[in-house]
C-alpha cells in the first residue's frame, strides 16, 4: 500500500490469468510506485481507468509512469520471459488499477 493506494494488475478482456501472476505483478508495480507522493498516486489512480490508447494524448510524463509501472508489473509476475506473458495474452492483455484503500 501506498499513501493509501492499492496498486493490482488485472486482466482484460476476461483473459485467464492464474492468482499467482496477478498477485507478483500487483506487488512489481507497487514497488515501481512506491516513491511516489499521495498527489502523484491520487493523479495516477484518475487515469487507470481510461484506455491504454486514451493515455497517449494525455500528459507524456503520467502516461510514461505507468506504462513503466504496468513494464514492471509483466517483469514481476513473467520473470523467465523478462515480462512477456504467454500467448495468447499479450502486454495489452493487462491493466493497472490504482485504488483507495481508506
Amino acid at each position: 500500500m501506498i499513501h493509501g493506494y492499492q496498486v493490482a494488475l488485472e486482466p482484460r478482456d476476461c483473459a485467464s490469468v492464474p492468482e499467482t501472476v496477478l498477485e507478483e505483478g500487483s506487488l512489481g508495480a507497487a514497488m515501481a510506485l512506491s516513491t511516489l507522493s499521495r498527489m502523484w498516486m491520487e493523479r495516477l489512480r484518475r487515469l487507470t481507468d481510461r484506455p491504454r490508447n486514451e493515455l497517449e494524448g494525455r500528459d507524456y510524463c503520467d502516461a510514461s509512469v505507468l506504462e513503466y509501472a504496468i513494464c514492471k508489473a509483466l517483469e514481476a509476475a513473467y520473470p523467465r520471459s523478462g515480462g512477456d506473458p504467454p500467448a495468447p495474452l499479450t502486454r495489452n492483455s493487462f491493466a493497472l488499477r490504482i485504488f483507495m484503500t481508506n
